[in-house]
């Protein structure tokens, strides 16, 4: 069987595998080591292939198993490495040198994939400490093409992939001895990047992306909608209504954008899918926002319809809703259920792509707006984050690459789509994935959470601190005993609470990182996988926010001048990717302050350590991050110079600075260069339509507001004064 093998591996690598290798120019001429960061099988038969050199390939200590791979190490020259992995890493180059041939090394940086005998334990450490031949990172896109095959349907099918260009990407030839495991990991990463910003499958259309994935075993359940009643729909079904809704709204509403103001639910799901098929933009609006910045964000997206439901309404009724402000569950109501029946049948029937051309849902968004979000600034209005197809399908593509959310899992979706993650992590990734959603209005529901948890065996959920804090009174072990983890971001978890949350609960969180303007997932601890035999270095790390998704690549430069800085050191952290959004709406001087080089300037301070994992060491952007919410310190400065009548002072009198907070991650503390009480500042503020989580904490009386010899805000030195008030609470 495996001399057959073995020939059919021959007859494809020579006449079938087409192999289109960019940079070969950079290939060296003379023996050098080779480092790619997968390890499968295909890899190594793709990239010995491609460099048209005599190859040695070294492997780990797994013994190659089944046919295929015995067939394929038979086939290629591969040396496997025993107890001492470096020693025999060194007789191997010393091998090649003598043959004048190349070493290949893959060195799998996704820990929860099961090891192969083609993968190399630590592979990436070992080859930078080598000293005999110069580096050179290498890759394919063959894990992209794999990995992106959910947004291209049945067709083309894994034989017709298999038959497509493989693009290989040589990287710049490193010296050998002395590269920090760190400067190679960031060569791999870059290649990583362009190959996914390189592959067409990003630049389609999210509606018929969502039509392809729904079409397939549309009897599936999809959505649970557990609150006030439970109401369940399959894929199908969630589809036939989103047809029958995007019908009458083609129609009916004016406007290249409308608004949605709706929890996380049934409503929220058929309202985006809806709109999209309708070929509008859907732009979900925080309805816990000021008066002031909700007027800016309707002026800045040109609204003119609402789509919201009266208990809502009821909730908020300081929310400028607009006077023809439509009702979802009246506007289903209104799709007759013949309709409805004829289009499921449809979707039951038709080829997937026969049903989009008849809809005329357009197969390629690429960087047209998919949707708008806001996202408060420093300077008083929110700013207009346009996401495009291409930031959120790459997006999931990225999360899907790390394999941590897998497509029978069920996600308890509470966080509001009103939050970048919100819309992409727990709306469009399972619509796409086809994971099994359970929807629960708000975050702050833990009681109802916890139960829907428990009676729907959700298997992972998210949350911020300030919303996994109260499960540790109001949950018990036993209902989260299903979920294998719980995903926390937009604020710092404090360390005592992710130590409490495992001890008392038994659950783990992984925090992980993101923007609004990234998409927003960049980083993300793991966790371990099932089998500990095939873990193949650190998932996670207490105090990260894990390590880079596939397919980003990351700078940190200097804070002044924005020159590169050396591995391992602090500094600013820069972002590109296809997840990156391309700038502001309407405002092209804050897009040019943002992006440095064609990259993106986050405001976070940040360090790699050895092994990859990002830790934030301080957020120099001027804003908190609240209960998820991000509030900006420029907007309430601001507005207490207004009200307190210092706006014409010589000398700024006020600055709010964001202190580490052990409940809420942080909390604002007003340094004040005038005679003011907190109390004086908690009613003016409320006063003038600010939310609660934006007044100071506690107001801190200084002689002088520390500043720069520029005359700009010393927010280093503000820092410090906060600290010192917040610890003498």
């Amino acid at each position: 069987m495996t001399l057959v093998f073995r020939f059919v591996l021959s007859f494809y690598r020579r006449f079938i595998l087409r192999v289109r290798t960019l940079g070969a120019s950079r290939v060296p001429d003379d023996p050098a080591l080779l480092i790619a960061n997968r390890a499968s099988a295909f890899e190594a038969l793709v990239l010995t292939t491609a460099l048209n050199r005599r190859v040695i390939l070294v492997g780990g200590p797994v013994a190659p198993r089944g046919p295929f791979q015995k067939a394929l190490a038979a086939l290629l020259d591969l040396r496997t490495v025993g107890d001492d992995p470096a020693a025999d890493l060194e007789k191997i180059a010393r091998e090649a040198r003598a043959a004048r041939a190349l070493v290949l090394v893959l060195a799998n940086d996704l820990p929860p994939h099961p090891s192969c005998p083609f993968e190399l334990r630590d592979g990436l450490k070992l080859a930078a400490k080598q000293k005999l031949l110069p580096l050179a990172p290498v890759s394919t896109d063959a894990f992209w093409a794999a990995t992106l095959r959910f947004l291209r349907g049945r067709i083309p099918c894994r034989l017709a992939d298999a038959c497509r260009t493989v693009k290989v990407r040589v990287g710049k030839t490193l010296p050998a001895g002395g590269v920090p495991p760190l400067l190679l990991r960031q060569h791999l990463t870059d290649l990583d990047e362009f190959g996914l910003s390189d592959r067409v499958e990003i630049n389609s259309h999210l509606a018929w992306c969502s039509l392809l994935s729904l079409s397939r075993e549309p009897w599936r359940l999809l959505l649970v909608d557990r609150v006030p009643v439970r109401r369940a729909l399959s894929r199908g079904m969630t589809l036939a209504l989103a047809i029958a809704l995007s019908r009458k709204w083609r129609r009916e509403l004016p406007g290249r954008r409308v608004g949605i103001v709706l929890p996380p639910g049934l409503g929220a799901t058929l309202a985006n899918l809806a709109l999209l098929l309708a070929r509008r933009v859907p732009v979900n609006l925080n309805f816990t926002l000021g008066v002031d910045a909700v007027h800016a964000c309707f002026r800045k997206a040109g609204l003119r319809r609402v789509v919201s439901a009266p208990a809502l309404q009821e909730k908020f009724p300081n929310f400028p809703w607009p006077a023809d402000t439509l009702d979802i569950a009246a506007e289903i109501r209104t799709c007759p259920r013949a309709k409805i029946l004829f289009w499921l049948v449809l979707v039951g029937l038709l080829p997937a792509r026969l049903l989009a051309r008849l809809l005329r849902v357009p197969r390629a968004g690429g960087r047209e707006e998919a949707c708008l979000l806001f996202t408060s600034g420093s300077i008083g209005e929110p700013k207009g984050v346009a996401l495009t197809h291409r930031n959120i399908l790459s997006n999931i593509a990225q999360i899907a690459g790390v394999g941590f959310l897998r497509e029978h899992d069920t996600m308890l979706a509470a966080l509001p789509v009103f939050h970048s993650f919100g819309f992409t992590a727990t709306l469009w990734f399972p619509l796409l994935r086809g994971m099994r959603m359970v929807t629960v209005p708000s975050p702050l529901e833990v009681k109802t959470i916890a139960e829907a948890i428990h009676a729907e065996k959700a298997d992972v959920t998210f949350g911020t601190a300030t919303f996994l804090r109260p499960y540790l009174k109001r949950a018990t072990r036993a209902q989260l005993a299903s979920l294998r983890f719980v995903i926390g971001g937009a604020e710092k978890l404090p360390p005592d609470l992710g130590r409490a949350f495992e001890e008392v609960l038994g659950v783990r969180i992984l925090e992980g990182y993101g923007l609004t303007e990234t998409s927003p997932v960049v980083t993300a601890n793991l966790p371990d996988p099932a089998d500990p035999a095939s873990r193949t270095g650190p998932c996670w790390k207490p105090g990260s926010i894990g390590r880079l998704l596939p397919g980003i690549a990351a700078r940190i430069t200097h804070l002044e001048t924005g020159e590169p800085l050396a591995p391992g050191a602090q500094g600013m952290l820069c972002l590109r990717g296809a997840n990156v959004f391309e700038g502001y709406l309407g405002e092209p001087d804050r897009s040019r302050e943002v992006f440095r080089g064609g990259w993106f300037v986050t405001g976070d301070l940040a360090r790699f350590d050895e092994d990859g994992f990002v830790f934030i060491e301080g957020r120099l952007s001027r804003f908190s991050k609240i209960g998820g919410e991000m509030i900006p310190h420029g907007t309430i400065e601001q507005k207490v110079i207004e009200l307190f009548g210092e706006r014409d002072a010589e000398h700024q009198a006020f600055a709010v600075v964001g202190v580490r907070d052990e409940v809420k991650g942080e909390a604002l503390i007003l340094l004040a260069a005038r005679d003011v009480t907190p109390e004086q500042v908690r009613e003016k503020l409320l006063g003038a339509g600010f939310p609660p989580l934006w007044v100071p904490r506690k107001v801190r009386h200084v002689e002088k507001i520390p500043a720069l010899l520029s005359g700009k805000l010393d927010v280093r030195a503000c820092e410090a004064l906060a600290r010192e008030a917040s610890s003498s609470s």
